[in-house]
């Protein structure tokens, strides 16, 4: 068994110092985005709301003109409207967000020559030379 030194150790500290560091950076950046995704859901939920409001007043508005006018014309605009409140439903309390996680993985395993950068870009590199530095 070989004594280390007092560099040596240092240098043991200094390495698991940085891999501690580099951890609690990753789970800062985790909680990040995941607050960030929970605002956009709070934000299209609150927007979900205001649509369906307008739509369910615009929807009695073009019955009521219907009914009056004796024209079912009136009644085109619900149609159009139906399917993005359909979409905003389906965006913000069904299962949208699942459906297009599971497509982007598949396209990921599946076509991953659509994702790749441009000859000259370096971003690859300068990415493996951040890793390398953390």
């Amino acid at each position: 068994k070989q004594k280390m030194g007092i560099g040596g150790s240092i240098k043991k500290v200094q390495k698991e110092t940085m891999e501690e560091m580099r951890k609690t950076q990753m789970e800062m950046a985790l909680k990040q985005r995941q607050a960030q995704l929970a605002m956009q859901f709070a934000s299209a939920r609150k927007r979900f709301e205001y649509f369906s409001a307008f739509f369910g007043t615009t929807c009695l508005i073009c019955i009521l003109g219907a009914y009056k006018s004796k024209n079912p014309r009136v009644l085109s605009p619900i149609l159009p409207l139906g399917f993005i409140e359909a979409f905003q439903y389906d965006l913000c309390y069904g299962t949208l967000q699942e459906r297009t996680r599971k497509e982007a993985n598949r396209l990921i395993v599946k076509e991953p020559m659509r994702f790749r950068f441009p000859e000259n870009a370096k971003i690859v590199e300068d990415y493996a030379k951040f890793i390398k530095m953390a």
